[in-house]
């Protein structure tokens, strides 16, 4: 039996509704119960990416986290939301049944989260920074702040945790707290004597943002020593600060945007603090971006930002285990300040990783790498980048982060899309896995059907879009004739093709397929295996309506615009492709003389089917959107004449009256009047012409006057 956790999440929900009606139960009891479901129900978080274009795993939702924590719960920068132990990889997640912080461990051959039901924090508002050592866990909580002005009565939270027999158990007194505030990040470590570590930004008595840190022997309690302001000077609201243990030291960083433009390090040792080092100084090369890592020779890796452009917008700090600060540009050669942001540093053995968002705004995590032996030389140029977590459909991709450690088991890194501008609102986690298992699997065809002019070939897993076999790849043949056939798209898991005509009710359907240069391949590479007169489904009911235009999904029809240029037009909409919003793929009526700016377009219509005299009705789809000012009107015409351009076969319509003034609007099932009687030959050749009218209504001037038509479609 399988699960899914939408299913438990509804049996949780509908255990919650039965027991709201017998009685009050404690908002603890039913996270619990709730928790509880999931992992007996066998509820996991959906795998792999099933999407064209999509790198990495898609994970669990975090719809119901705190939506004033604008980094998402895998922020921030500083943090580590990972850990290795035991011979698997687990991460501190937020869970959306119980509205809780959880222990979550991955499967590393399904590459699937599944929740422990090992609770962190119950506050949602709230991001963690995890350390393993051995068997002991200790998660810092706390509450997010974005900026340096935390807030009293906040507490940050130290949760400690007893691995055992494959599991985590809170220990007796946890969690204690560590401060009061609310902050905008919270890291801690520990030091070679057990000694453990936080470091934070708030408020001084003055009421002036300051770095903080304190810390706590942590043996049978965890009583945590009055904050010490490290920082001399009052930094910028915007600053941060983070921490890393090395070669028996502590060492502490912070952005000074404020006073200095340096990127300070304090280093903690028997004999107390040491004056900070300016790791990095001078006019624009501060900015609160900071992740530290350490190798066992005593070397502290930061990756940090700086506002400049170009090569370095991001730097690998490296602090030699002489003492000395070397610095290595991570940003794109011809890149911008905006370009990449973010950073994270893992460490193995050998090699240093560094995952950073690009662009800023959110988009794709890449990784660059630097190799260790080459760390201590200043200037030394990191390899390509690589993407490595992406949603091709949403490109919102942000806030990385994985583990303190240095790795020898593959490597973790988790992420979250937050696309907030669709609906519903996109939020999901995601994650690479250097260690996944390898997929040397060929897609397997699982069925093979076609209504009309389409046939659909549907495989049992996510293909390659940009793999497009040649149309000389396919044979198909209809009662046992071949037939001409339009290799359209491959997309998800289908490959689309269209006919030249339609086939109809009864007709026999077979198709061979053999691979070519750009074959049928899955997401691993992995290619199709040839067919022979494969038989193919044929659910064409009588009667059935066909599309005339497009011959089938994703086609591109030529189009001819009223000033006698020519385009490639998408014209899918109602055919299950997305039609693309993005205003890159459209055509625009083009100003004319004095009068205004009307325009129009056409496309032409070749090969109609046999049948088309049974036609009473032709109808039309179009996809649109008026660019105009609110007090003019812009409207859109169809009509189809002949092959000359100008005899009517049909009757003009009127399609709309501004549509879409803010979004692409769809206008469907638009009927014509007035059909011409004629022959195939009539009809081979006429073309389907969209006209549309601007009407000034308004004195203003007609500046920015547009009607954008990205695609259309014509069916019986």
């Amino acid at each position: 039996m399988i699960v899914t956790r939408r299913c438990a999440e509804r049996v949780a929900l509908a255990l919650f509704l039965g027991i709201t009606t017998l009685g009050y139960m404690p908002r603890t009891h039913l996270a619990a119960l709730a928790a509880t479901l999931i992992v007996l129900l066998g509820a996991a978080a959906p795998a792999a990416s099933a999407d064209s274009g999509d790198i990495g795993y898609q994970d669990q939702d975090f719809t119901g986290f705190s939506s004033s924590v604008s980094p998402g719960p895998s922020g921030t920068k500083p943090e580590s939301k990972l850990w290795f132990n035991d011979g698997s990889w687990w991460a501190v997640m937020y869970e959306k049944v119980s509205d809780d912080f959880h222990i979550f461990k991955l499967d590393g051959a399904t590459q699937q989260w599944s929740d422990t039901g090992v609770a962190v924090d119950d506050r949602d508002n709230t991001l963690a920074d995890a350390l393993s050592v051995g068997s002991t866990l200790y998660i810092a909580s706390h509450v997010m702040k974005e900026d340096s002005t935390g807030i009293a009565g906040n507490p940050s939270r130290l949760y400690r945790y007893t691995y055992s027999g494959g599991t985590y158990s809170l220990d007796t007194g946890f969690p204690v707290n560590i401060n009061d505030t609310s902050s905008e990040s919270l890291v801690i470590d520990r030091d070679s004597a057990g000694e453990l570590w936080a470091t934070w930004t708030g408020l001084n008595g003055s009421s002036q943002p300051v770095v903080w840190v304190a810390s706590s022997s942590c043996a049978a309690t965890c009583v945590w020593s009055a904050p010490v302001q490290l920082s001399t000077n009052v930094i910028a609201a915007d600053d941060i600060s983070s921490l890393v243990a090395f070669g028996g030291k502590i060492g502490v960083m912070w952005s000074d945007q404020a006073a200095d433009a340096t990127m300070w390090f304090a280093v903690h040792d028997s004999s107390g603090w040491a004056a900070p080092e300016a790791a990095i100084s001078g006019t624009s090369l501060a900015d609160d971006h900071i992740n530290l890592k350490a190798d066992a020779s005593g070397r502290v890796f930061a990756a940090t930002k700086t506002a400049l452009g170009g090569t370095a917008v991001v730097q690998l700090l490296v602090r030699t285990a002489a003492g000395l600060w070397v610095k290595h540009p991570f940003g794109d050669v011809g890149g911008s300040s905006s370009s990449l942001t973010r950073a994270i540093v893992v460490l193995d053995s050998t090699t240093a990783h560094v995952f950073m968002t690009k662009p800023d705004t959110g988009g794709t995590i890449v990784e660059k790498t630097l190799p260790i032996s080459s760390a201590d030389t200043d200037g030394t140029t990191p390899g390509a980048s690589v993407e490595r977590i992406k949603d091709a459909d949403a490109l919102k991709m942000n806030n990385a982060t994985s583990t303190k450690q240095v790795v020898t088991s593959g490597l973790v890194v988790l992420a979250t899309n937050k696309k907030t501008d669709v609906t519903p609102n996109i939020r999901n986690y995601w994650h690479y896995s250097s260690s996944a298992v390898v997929d040397v699997t060929p897609p397997v065809l699982a069925s093979a059907g076609i209504v009309g002019s389409k046939l659909t070939l549907t495989y049992g897993e996510p293909l390659d879009s940009g793999s497009v076999p040649a149309a000389s790849a396919y044979v198909v043949k209809v009662n046992g004739v071949a037939v001409t056939v339009n290799v359209l798209s491959v997309s998800g898991s289908l490959v689309r093709l269209s006919m030249l005509a339609p086939v109809v009710s009864g007709d026999v359907v077979t198709i061979g397929y053999t691979p070519g240069a750009a074959p049928v391949q899955d997401l691993a590479g992995n290619d199709a295996a040839p067919l022979t007169n494969q038989a193919v489904a044929n659910t064409t009911a009588a009667g059935t309506a066909f599309d005339l235009i497009p011959t089938g999904d994703s086609t591109f029809s030529l189009v001819t615009t009223n000033s006698g240029l020519t385009t490639n037009f998408f014209a899918a909409i109602d055919d299950g492709i997305a039609t693309p919003d993005d205003d890159t793929t459209y055509v625009h009526n083009n100003a004319t003389a004095a009068g205004g700016q009307d325009g129009s377009l056409v496309v032409t219509l070749t090969d109609m089917p046999s049948n088309f005299t049974a036609m009473s009705t032709l109808k039309i789809d179009v996809r649109a959107r008026m660019i105009a000012r609110v007090d003019d009107d812009t409207l859109l015409y169809a009509q189809i004449v002949k092959a000359d351009g100008t005899t009517p076969l049909s009757a003009e319509a009127l399609v709309a009256t501004n549509p879409g003034p803010t979004n692409w609007a769809t206008i469907s099932n638009l009927a014509f009047t007035g059909l011409v009687a004629g022959t195939k030959a009539d009809w081979d050749g006429a073309k389907l012409k969209l006209r549309w009218d601007w009407v000034q209504k308004g004195s203003g001037p007609d500046n920015g006057n547009r009607l954008r038509v990205t695609a259309t479609e014509l069916h019986a």
